[in-house]
C-alpha cells in the first residue's frame, strides 16, 4: 500500500513540475532573425505590396550605390527635362512630345564616370562639364546644351568640325571607346581677306573694331570689323539671347576701337550676310 502511495505522489509532482516549472520559454523558442538567413519566417503576417504573406522568405538585398544615379537630359525638340539612368542606353521617347532620343551611353568595367579634362566645346571653345547636359558628334567633338541649341538654330543641326548630323546626347559614362574618340577641334584662323571660304565653319578671326550697330528691335547687336552697313559688313553679331549672357549692352559697346580675337560659327546669312555668331563672353579676348 505504502509503494502504491509513493508511486502516485512520484507521478504527481512529476506532473506538476512539468506542467508549470519546466515549461520552455517563449523567448528561447521563438526563432531569431539573422541578416544573414535566408529564410525568416516570423508569428505574424506581414503586408507585401496590397496583399498579406505569412511564412515569406527575406532575402538580403543591398542597394546598389548606383540606384541613385540619375542623368538630366533635354528633349531635342521641346526642350523637356528628363531624368534617366545614367546607364541608360538606346533610344528613349519624350513623354510630352514622342520625339525619340537617341542616348550614347558606354560603361566601362569600373561604371565610373568619364573625365573629360581637357576636352573643349567645339563650338565655345570652353571646357566640356559632364555634369551639365552633354552632346556627342560621331566624329568626336563635344557640345554643351547652349552651342547645341546654337547648331540647331544656325547651322541646321551639323557639327562645326566634320559638317555631318551625327550629334546625340552623350550620358557622361565612359568607355575605351569614346575615351580614344574624345578629341577637340581646332578651328581655321581667317582674315578679312578669306572668311568666305569658311562658311558654316568655326573659325578663329583677329580684327580690330570698327563701329557698333543695333538692330531695329533693338535687342540684337553687330560687332562690325568693316567700315560698312549691318547688311554689306563682316560682323561678330550678339543675339537677344547672348547679349544677357555676356554681360549686356554695356560690355559690347565697351568693344568699339578694341582689336579682338574671336571664335565662333561663321555664316551667310540669306538676309543679313556674313557674320561670326558667339554665345559665350569667353569666345572674345580683347587683345
Amino acid at each position: 500500500m505504502e509503494l502504491i502511495v509513493i508511486i502516485f505522489t512520484g507521478l504527481g509532482i512529476w506532473w506538476i513540475k512539468s506542467r508549470f516549472f519546466d515549461r520552455p520559454s517563449s523567448t528561447n523558442n521563438r526563432q531569431s532573425h539573422d541578416p544573414s538567413s535566408k529564410t525568416f519566417r516570423p508569428n505574424q503576417r506581414y503586408r507585401r505590396g496590397s496583399s498579406f504573406a505569412s511564412g515569406v522568405k527575406f532575402q538580403p538585398s543591398p542597394i546598389s550605390a548606383n540606384n541613385n544615379d540619375r542623368t538630366i537630359i533635354e528633349c531635342l525638340s521641346c526642350s523637356t527635362k528628363l531624368r534617366i539612368p545614367s546607364e541608360k542606353t538606346g533610344t528613349i521617347k519624350c513623354p510630352k512630345c514622342s520625339t525619340r532620343i537617341k542616348i550614347t551611353s558606354q560603361t566601362s568595367v569600373s561604371g565610373s564616370t568619364q573625365n573629360l579634362e581637357g576636352i573643349l566645346d567645339a563650338f565655345s571653345g570652353v571646357q566640356i562639364d559632364v555634369s551639365k547636359s552633354t552632346y556627342a558628334c560621331a566624329c568626336g567633338v563635344f557640345y554643351q546644351a547652349d552651342s547645341w541649341e546654337l547648331l540647331k538654330a544656325e547651322n541646321a543641326s551639323n557639327c562645326v568640325a566634320c559638317g555631318n548630323s551625327n550629334i546625340t546626347l552623350y550620358s557622361g559614362q565612359e568607355s575605351a571607346v569614346n575615351r580614344t574618340r574624345a578629341r577637340n577641334h581646332d578651328p581655321n584662323a581667317i582674315t578679312l581677306n578669306n572668311y568666305k571660304q569658311f562658311v558654316n565653319q568655326v573659325v578663329t578671326f583677329e580684327g580690330k573694331v570698327v563701329a557698333i550697330r543695333t538692330s531695329r528691335r533693338g535687342s540684337d547687336y553687330a560687332v562690325m570689323f568693316e567700315n560698312k552697313s549691318w547688311v554689306s559688313g563682316f560682323k561678330l553679331v550678339f543675339f537677344r539671347g547672348a547679349v544677357r549672357k555676356v554681360g549686356g549692352a554695356r560690355y559690347i559697346n565697351s568693344l568699339s576701337g578694341k582689336r579682338l580675337r574671336v571664335r565662333g560659327l561663321l555664316i551667310k546669312h540669306q538676309t543679313f550676310g556674313y557674320e561670326i555668331i558667339v554665345n559665350d563672353r569667353a569666345m572674345v579676348q580683347v587683345l
